[in-house]
């Protein structure tokens, strides 16, 4: 995405949600790398990554045509990946986590591995039915999973699942990590026609800009509202992570100054140590504008991998690092 489009989409998202919170200084230069134009892995966008033992993984993903792609590999620096299985039982899109020794997947029914061997179906009680794009999280000794506007946990000791409501309307799309031991929820949308509607391929879904976070995601009251409109635009599909003591947001898909027609998408970087307060990262060069992309720390850097350009071959396999300019 040009340089142009992002600063479209920042107008757009402000003539539609009105003021912003704080947007602080940027500090320091730095550039997107692209370190390998073609991964190993095959294209996708929506796909899972996850830490386990030291190792980044990345599991299945959205193709081209309604194909989606079931597959998991591993890698220890990013770059080069490892194929462990080119047929994984869980659904398209299901949320996956980490927990002590072994690799947990939902998708109404909850799979394991134990130590990156194959996933085996395991008994559990209360299991929530299968949300595509779902976010689990490993917090607090259990594994939650934000879903529209409930959180599940699950007893991976008791191998039972509860659920307490969110203090926001459906939310779908957006973000979650763990960051400064509370889990943060942003960005994404909710279901519902925005006044005027927005001019995107989804205009019976409403852009969202606020930022939640919770230190007991079991208590519907310990949420609180960082900020309803943080300085980056609306946006689906952005991508999250925890680097160098920063949340960065990435990317994502705008609804508000796309058509249906022609898509836009992000390029830009933002950070924050606080959930309120969130910086532009000064990038010189970036990497393509794209959404549903991964992104994870490794290895001293922020790195990005996959996600759908909606350009030329739209959906990628590519890898890129930030690094200092």
């Amino acid at each position: 995405m040009e340089r142009r489009t992002f600063l479209k989409g920042i107008a757009a998202s402000l003539l539609a949600d009105g003021a912003f919170s704080k947007q602080i200084e940027s500090r320091g230069k730095y550039k997107w790398v692209q370190v390998a134009e073609s991964g190993p892995f095959p294209i996708r966008d929506s796909a899972t990554t996850f830490k386990y033992s030291e190792r980044v993984w990345l599991s299945n993903g959205y193709q081209v045509g309604g194909v989606n792609v079931r597959d998991l590999w591993v890698s220890g620096d990013g770059v080069h990946w490892t194929l462990v299985s080119d047929s994984t039982p869980y659904q398209p899109y299901s949320p996956i986590c980490d927990f002590g020794d072994a690799i947990y997947a939902v998708d109404g029914s909850v799979w394991k591995s134990d130590a990156g061997k194959p996933f085996v179906r395991i008994p559990a009680t209360n299991v929530p039915r299968w949300l595509p794009e779902a976010k689990m999280l490993e917090f607090n000794n259990k594994l939650h999973i934000i879903d529209l506007d409930r959180v599940h946990h699950y007893d991976v000791a008791k191998s039972d699942f509860t659920s307490t409501p969110l203090p926001w309307p459906a939310r779908e799309f957006g973000a979650a990590v763990v960051f400064n031991s509370r889990i943060y929820v942003m960005s994404g949308c909710r279901r519902g026609v925005r006044v005027p509607p927005e001019a995107g391929l989804y205009q019976d879904r409403t852009s969202v800009r606020d930022v939640w976070s919770s230190g007991n995601p079991e208590d519907p009251n310990s949420w609180i509202c960082h900020t309803e409109k943080a300085p980056w635009a609306g946006r689906f599909w952005p991508a999250a992570a925890v680097h160098a003591g920063y949340l960065y947001l990435v990317g994502g898909y705008d609804n508000i100054s796309s058509s249906p027609e022609v898509s836009y998408n992000f390029d830009d970087t933002w950070r924050t140590v606080d959930g309120e307060n969130w910086e532009l990262v000064n990038v010189e060069s970036s990497f393509t504008g794209r959404h549903a992309p991964n992104i994870f720390s490794k290895g001293g850097s922020l790195m990005l991998i996959a996600g759908n350009t909606n350009r030329g071959t739209s959906v990628q396999k590519d890898i890129w690092k930030l690094v200092p300019a």
